[in-house]
């Protein structure tokens, strides 16, 4: 991998020279080390404690070809935790080292870490002369208004958006699944592809900004039965943002309505609620937020809006652990509120601190009637303009309920980091 990237690297390098191309990149590198207690939060009995280090070096480029249009590529190197010894034919993370019956680790395999870069989004981005932009590729997909939501990720699409005098209008497909090329001999062979499409718009009234989007995702792929349907889902977003005097303000209502069209499926929606709100008085700004997921407790359901990966109000909470039964590390399904403040000593040095209060909306799970509370404090100091050196701790407790958990002492937990960024 390494000598495909110093080749790609060359090729544009020669490109900008032979045809005046310009070059452009920016993008961020960090070193951190951590401290973990807890890791879940739901520990009650020998809770674990362990320390290390991580970093990622996260870097966008961009061709431009003329200013109309653009090739944009976005890659990571080394984005992992730190491992012992020689890396050269070591794994690629702690998590792949392979422990005897004891938990003791035995072995480290893997991929050899100079293949450690990863492309993540490759797209190309044309603006015609009305206006309209074209982009086309493997972009940013699965975020709309704010962050509350979302789980970014890279997604295959054909972009549009246009510029009208009311705001912007977008228009994407989005292919999620390409399996019917695979079997072209069946009939219906796009019935096993999934595909996703979307339109939306941002709408400024005043100080006050509109982000409707409408999306129908066509996900036949779920079941590759020819008489199935596979999974159908409806999606509506709004966000709204602005300021009302001295406060400023962003909130959203997202909705999923999901139909499974196969042995077993069944129909179930789900919903989210967020909003946030807060007002700077000179060095203090000060606010507060709440966020809602529904959860179905149908028996053939069991299922709940999750807040996503991106939505992280806090630094223990969905930054590093799951809450609630999911996969992700989110809120899932969840009611929180959480008061904030941030207070700006000086143009170098920064502070946040931050009070939440969460409690579960599942049903028949482990976490029906849970409930958690979390306090977090950080500080950036701002070395130079490109460099930052911050520290982070958070200190939380999870309250469970005996009859679901079987359990209701779950120890305290805590993340503490200190971290070295350069932007750049």
């Amino acid at each position: 991998m390494k000598k495909v990237f110093a080749v790609l690297f060359t090729v544009l390098l020669v490109a900008g020279t032979a045809y005046a191309v310009d070059f452009e990149a920016d993008g961020m590198m960090y070193v951190r080390g951590s401290a973990i207690s807890n890791d879940s939060g739901t520990s009650n009995d020998d809770t674990a404690s362990f320390m290390y280090y991580d970093q990622e070096l996260d870097m966008n480029t961009r061709l431009k070809v003329t200013d109309q249009t653009l090739i944009l590529l976005n890659f990571e190197i080394h984005d992992q935790d730190w491992i012992t010894g020689n890396t050269d034919g070591q794994t690629t993370s702690v998590d792949d080292v392979v422990l005897d019956e004891d938990g003791n680790p035995v072995s480290a395999t893997g991929p050899d870490l100079d293949d450690n870069i990863e492309i993540k989004r490759t797209w190309l981005s044309h603006t015609f002369g009305t206006g309209t932009k074209l982009e086309l590729g493997l972009m940013t997909g699965g975020t709309w208004a704010y962050s509350f939501g979302e789980t970014a990720n890279g997604r295959w699409r054909v972009k549009v958006t246009q510029p009208i005098p009311a705001g912007t209008l977008l228009a994407i497909l989005e292919k999620n699944a390409e399996l019917g090329s695979t079997n072209p001999d069946l009939k219906d062979s796009e019935k096993d592809d999934g595909d996703a499409y979307y339109v939306a718009g941002i709408f400024p009234v005043g100080d006050i900004n509109i982000k409707p989007l409408l999306g129908y995702s066509d996900a036949s792929n779920t079941d590759l039965n020819q008489d199935s349907d596979g999974t159908k889902t409806s999606i509506f977003l709004l966000g709204v943002d602005g300021n009302l005097g001295m406060i400023g303000f962003e909130a959203e209502f997202d909705y999923l309505g999901v139909n499974e069209d196969f042995d077993g499926g069944t129909d179930y929606s789900l919903y989210g609620l967020y909003a946030n709100g807060w007002t700077t008085l000179d060095a203090i700004k000060l606010g507060g937020q709440i966020a809602y997921g529904s959860y179905d407790d149908d028996d053939d359901v069991q299922a709940g809006y999750g807040f996503g990966e991106d939505y992280t109000p806090t630094i223990f909470g969905a930054d590093w652990t799951g809450i609630g039964s999911t996969t992700n590390s989110e809120y899932y399904a969840v009611t929180l509120f959480q008061v904030y403040g941030d207070y700006t000593a000086s143009e170098q040095l920064s502070f946040h601190g931050s009070i939440t209060y969460w409690l579960s909306n599942e049903k028949d799970t482990f976490w029906e009637d849970a409930t958690g509370y979390e306090v977090d404090l950080s500080g950036d100091y701002k070395i130079t303009d490109n460099v930052t050196y911050t520290v982070a701790g958070a200190w939380a407790q999870f309250n469970l309920d005996e009859d679901s958990a079987g359990y209701d002492d779950a120890d305290a937990a805590y993340r503490i980091y200190h971290k070295f960024t350069v932007d750049f």
